[in-house]
């Protein structure tokens, strides 16, 4: 992406134009105390950002975004939002209780602030391109880790701001009329077939938001990396460019979504249609699974890990709906989420947990990064804690599932002292104080104190 020829097609406004000539000098005079100081500051930055967010930012294209940034002409081209917003997210990462602090925190917001008013003047006059949907997916993120100002409504409304931007440019339908792209119909599982070849709403039990990019039926796209290996030059024999790690990790986050949307859209459904549904998206699971099973490289073990929890909490949340949509579930012959899928959950879900446990023992050094680095993962901890609570409802007997979560609370008590946020912290009470009336109930030990779990870094700095 950040392709060198790309232009405006429509004709910017003065505003915009006085904007994208002006930008870069304003920031060089402010980000440090020098523009020299400033310019190896940004780019440093933006390295950092790019190299440690895993997969969350990998449509950043680095020689293509720093050669354009260095060249004055194309970076009159270039969203003044898409680099703000990204600097932002740079200062947010290095600004735990153990880095920049407060300071780097508040710087920021302030950064955020800039980036987001960028992004609506563009908005407001119609200087939308796909560096623009960038900047919003960017901001997005920030709004959904642990910051000052974190919120569920200002989370709510970047989501929403990605959603519109995508649909204006129908960014989803870019490869509609391709005979290899997948297309999906409304109220039906996102089911891929390829002939010739043998994520915390549903956590925490919310409503979804009403967004065009969770309904699979507005997507007209090739997989990623799907022209590439479709090529005869580049195919991998007896694997179809759908069987993809990439590939398979948007069909499970489609099947999901698509499962998620199936509990507000489902009240005038047939008994036969949803049992339809669920059938066909366990399907889906096990189609999925298996191409995964097929991918033995120790490559791209993060999204691998990713596809999998698509798929247990696809299991989970039609199992759900479908027992609570359905009075005469015993006489629908449909596949449930049974005790044996919650243990395979648990067992894989608790080595992940303990991976992370030894973490947080090494924060501060390098190997600790995995927690001091990553703002945004709070509410994935969240929601983790929360999916074992579901399923010790579900099931009484799976005391694994308190244990879990237990386990899950050690490095979210972590990140809640390295990224002080008040409303994460109050979700997070709630948590506890659910997790250890389901303790009282099951007459296991209550989760420990969040200081005790601390490494001794931490506790002091729960002292001062």
């Amino acid at each position: 992406m950040h392709r060198d020829d790309e232009t405006p097609s429509i004709p910017l406004s003065p505003s915009t134009v006085y904007e994208r000539q002006t930008w870069w000098d304003t920031l060089l005079n402010t980000y440090e105390r020098t523009p020299q100081l400033s310019f190896q500051a940004i780019f440093s930055d933006l390295e950092f950002l790019i190299s440690t967010s895993s997969y969350w930012l990998f449509f950043f294209n680095p020689p293509a975004l720093f050669g354009s940034l260095r060249d004055a002409h194309q970076r009159q081209c270039i969203q003044p939002s898409l680099i703000l917003s990204a600097l932002a997210m740079a200062n947010l990462m290095k600004s735990s209780e153990i880095e920049c602090g407060v300071q780097g925190r508040n710087r920021a917001v302030a950064l955020r602030d800039r980036a987001q008013a960028s992004l609506e003047a563009a908005c407001s006059s119609h200087a939308i391109d796909y560096t623009l949907a960038e900047a919003a997916l960017v901001l997005a993120l920030f709004e959904s880790s642990s910051h000052p100002e974190h919120s569920t409504q200002r989370a709510t409304e970047s989501l929403r701001f990605v959603d519109r931007i995508i649909s204006a440019l129908s960014l989803s339908r870019i490869d509609e009329g391709d005979p290899d792209v997948c297309v999906f119909h409304p109220d039906n599982i996102p089911i891929v077939f390829t002939p010739g070849y043998t994520a915390q709403c549903a956590a925490f039990h919310d409503e979804p938001l009403d967004l065009r990019l969770s309904d699979p039926a507005n997507y007209a796209i090739l997989f990623p990396g799907e022209a590439y290996e479709r090529m005869s030059n580049h195919r991998i024999p007896g694997q179809s460019p759908k069987h993809s790690i990439w590939a398979l990790y948007c069909r499970s986050m489609l099947l999901w979504n698509s499962c998620v949307r199936y509990s507000d859209t489902s009240a005038t459904w047939t008994t036969d249609k949803r049992a339809s549904f669920a059938i066909d998206a366990w399907r889906e699971t096990r189609a999925i699974e298996d191409a995964l099973d097929i991918h033995q490289c120790n490559l791209d073990t993060s999204l691998i890990y990713i596809c999998r929890e698509y798929i247990y909490n696809t299991r989970m949340s039609t199992t759900y709906e479908f027992r609570r949509s359905l009075q005469d579930i015993d006489n629908v012959s449909v596949p449930m989420f049974t005790r044996r899928n919650a243990q395979e959950w648990l067992y894989y879900q608790d080595g992940v947990a303990r991976g992370v446990q030894e973490s947080v023992k090494n924060i501060g050094e390098e190997s600790g990064h995995l927690l001091s680095r990553r703002p945004f993962q709070a509410l994935w901890f969240s929601s983790q804690v929360s999916m074992c609570l579901a399923l010790w409802s579900y099931d009484r007997g799976l005391l694994q599932a308190l244990e879990l979560a237990k386990t899950f609370f050690v490095p979210l008590d972590a990140l809640n002292v390295l990224w002080p946020c008040p409303a994460q912290q109050t979700r997070c009470e709630d948590l506890r104080l659910r997790l250890m009336e389901a303790c009282d109930s099951a007459g296991i030990h209550p989760p420990l104190n969040a200081f005790v779990t601390l490494p001794p870094k931490l506790q002091a700095l729960t002292l001062h």
